[in-house]
């Protein structure tokens, strides 16, 4: 008897590709993944995806997207959410993601040749939106260029011993969340020195 297939609207599908792409682009790397893998991985033919994606640089950007988008949603604040609490979260986010999905974070963080100038632009787009996210957290105003400015060097730190961990296996991930908020405190509650001029 013939397996049934489950017709799936369009938006369906493309949801259906994009955790495909998550799972294959997760597990090996960028160079090594092709197209044909992750059609396999979501169950369709290739000539299907290309319909939806024109190739594989274009897979992959709507894949992390798509994962960065989970991210933010589950940092959405919640009501009366304390700014520290919403830090210990985001870092386990990250750090869980960085384990479940090593290949999309190493491409992102340490890209193939010629893709640099993407994967910056990318990592950058969604730094600036956790840096918001933070700021608003703790209150920190628009004006506040000093503070908003460590909070992008913090989460550009964060990336570097993410880096380091999926790399060679260390820090460990406890020890990446530890340091992690060490830094951030030294970075937001530090008090300027009497001679800086603020903007």
């Amino acid at each position: 008897m013939a397996a049934t297939r489950t017709r799936l609207d369009p938006s369906e599908r493309r949801d259906n590709i994009l955790q495909a792409g998550l799972r294959v682009f997760g597990r090996q790397a960028y160079e090594a993944t092709s197209v044909e893998e992750v059609a396999l991985e979501a169950g369709m033919s290739t000539g299907l995806l290309y319909h939806y994606f024109p190739g594989k640089h274009a897979l992959f950007t709507a894949t992390y997207e798509y994962l960065a988008e989970r991210f933010v949603a589950a940092l959405s604040p919640q009501p009366g959410q304390a700014p520290w609490a919403l830090i210990d979260k985001a870092l386990d986010v990250y750090l869980q993601y960085a384990q479940r999905y090593p290949g999309v974070i190493l491409m992102l963080l340490r890209p193939a040749k010629g893709r640099q100038s993407d994967a910056a632009s990318l990592n950058d787009q969604l730094n600036a939106r956790i840096a918001g996210l933070i700021a608003a957290g703790f209150g920190i105003r628009a004006s506040d260029a000093r503070r908003r400015t460590a909070i992008r060097a913090w989460l550009a730190f964060v990336d570097r011993v993410v880096l380091d961990m999926l790399e060679s296996g260390k820090p460990s991930r406890s020890q990446v969340k530890a340091m992690a908020i060490t830094v951030l405190h030294a970075a937001i509650d530090a008090q300027p020195h009497a001679t800086e001029v603020l903007s």
